[in-house]
Order: structure tokens, then C-alpha cells, then sequence
């Protein structure tokens, strides 16, 4: 296993959500995992981990976001069933 160190940003294009909720994607002709990534967007990423058959990157830029893409809702707003302990002030 090496970790990358380079530093070097590269563009992804997520291709499809695979088991475990990262999003598979080719740079350069190798396998890409992505957490957070949805099919369908482009995406800046580093790569953090790589490895013989593939890599794992994390996002650092949404170029093109999908329309699938959901921005959490802020605490406070909609039904009063939102009260979970992450919305809670203390």
C-alpha cells in the first residue's frame, strides 16, 4: 500500500455506486473509490491510498453536481419530529 504524497489533484467522473456507498470511477485506466460521490458527477479528488488493483480518494471539488445530489436540511426547519440529538442545543 502506498499513501500519495504528491499531493496531485485529478478529475473523476463517478460511474456507479458500488457495496459499501463509495461511488467507482477510472483515472488514468486504474479503479477509483470515492465516498461521498454520486453517480454521474465531476469531481476533484486526491488520491489518498493506493494500491495494486485500485485507489481511494476523497472529493476536494464538485465540478458538476448530480441532480440526485441532497444537501442535508438545516436543524429547525421542517416537521417537529426533527429533534434528534445533532440538532439539539445545549
Amino acid at each position: 500500500m502506498n499513501f500519495s504524497s504528491d499531493g496531485e489533484k485529478k478529475i473523476f467522473t463517478a460511474q456507479k455506486m458500488v457495496f459499501g456507498g463509495d461511488c467507482l470511477g477510472k483515472i488514468d485506466g486504474k479503479n477509483v473509490f470515492v465516498p461521498y460521490a454520486v453517480p454521474g458527477e465531476k469531481l476533484e479528488v486526491q488520491v489518498e491510498r493506493s494500491f495494486k488493483d485500485y485507489d481511494e480518494a476523497r472529493i476536494t471539488k464538485i465540478l458538476e453536481a448530480s441532480p440526485r445530489r441532497q444537501l442535508p436540511e438545516p436543524c429547525g426547519r421542517g416537521t417537529a419530529e426533527k429533534t434528534s440529538d445533532s440538532c439539539r442545543q445545549s
